[in-house]
């Protein structure tokens, strides 16, 4: 599973799906997924059915084919994404018709919005609990924070396009990574400086040398910046700064599930990781925080993105 839980909601009725749609996102989002949902009204406007953890579907549509054959179909085609079916007829009666076509795979509900919610926020935690283990864990993040990687090296592509900008990563990053190779060859003897080759080269090949924890500096150099200039992107919420932050919730994180050397579950449930540097320990509330934190960074970097392109 990816961080972004996509949920396809197929009905006639816009406004009964404006009226629960938000319960919805606020329920998924506090699991720790980013909430994405399209409509359709019909077969017509759908396109693939692979992409959606969840189908929503009033069983009773108003066009053709109804709710129970698009759900054959897509059965047909080895596609078994949980489905909700919902109607106006009750729970008693969709069931039955459910029954009768054979359908699998398949929850019922009515209309009623708190039966509803409940049904669907069921389902939702049913799917997830299938994905929430260390195992799965592991992937997401390793590909959720190549992505943040990456965003962060388009964020210094922007802003280091700007020379004044450039010099002064230099005097604040580059220069503390000068001092750190000059401590690795110091020597009474010795006395020389060290100048990294980087500053002379331009910004692309500067940003593609810079490991995360560096490409993170050049992103709290960015928010010092902004800041500087009445554009608060960044409210901390603690007391530390950007960097600090980011340096617990992902790059310490990233760094003990790559150097996982096995995992163990315990009977109450728990998952250890072993690592290197000892055991790690995670429940339920820490899958919920690191996705969190993933969901967190990622529209913090959209921001800045966004401030920086509009500059």
């Amino acid at each position: 599973m990816k961080i972004k839980y996509n949920i396809l909601w197929v009905e006639n009725e816009r406004d009964w799906l404006d009226s629960i749609v938000d319960d919805i996102k606020d329920f998924v989002e506090d699991l720790g997924f980013q909430f994405s949902y399209e409509v359709a009204s019909g077969k017509s406007e759908i396109s693939d059915y692979n992409k959606y953890d969840l189908i929503l579907m009033d069983l009773n549509l108003a066009s053709e084919p109804t709710g129970d054959e698009i759900i054959r179909e897509i059965r047909a085609m080895d596609i078994y994404t949980d489905v909700v079916f919902y109607s106006a007829s009750g729970i008693a009666a969709i069931r039955a018709k459910g029954r009768e076509k054979e359908l699998e795979g398949v929850y019922y509900s009515g209309r009623n919005k708190e039966l509803f919610l409940g049904k669907v926020q069921g389902v939702i935690m049913t799917t997830i609990r299938k994905t929430q283990d260390l195992t799965n864990l592991r992937g997401l993040v390793m590909a959720e924070v190549s992505e943040l990687d990456v965003m962060m090296g388009e964020i210094l592509s922007i802003f280091l396009g700007l020379e004044e900008n450039l010099n002064k990563f230099h005097s604040r990053v580059t220069s503390d990574r000068e001092k750190t190779v000059h401590s690795w060859l110091e020597h009474p003897e010795c006395k020389k400086d060290c100048t990294l080759l980087i500053r002379k080269a331009p910004a692309s090949d500067v940003i593609k040398k810079l490991d995360a924890s560096q490409k993170a500096r050049g992103v709290n150099l960015v928010l010092k910046t902004l800041n500087s200039q009445g554009k608060v992107v960044y409210v901390a919420p603690n007391n530390k700064g950007f960097m600090e932050n980011y340096n617990t919730d992902i790059i310490k994180m990233r760094n003990d599930m790559a150097h996982c050397q096995s995992i163990e579950i315990e009977s109450d449930g728990k998952e250890i990781l072993k690592t290197l540097k000892g055991d790690v320990v995670f429940n339920n509330e820490d899958f919920i925080r690191i996705r969190k934190n993933i969901v967190l960074y990622h529209s913090l970097f959209d921001k800045i993105l966004k401030i920086l392109v509009e500059e």
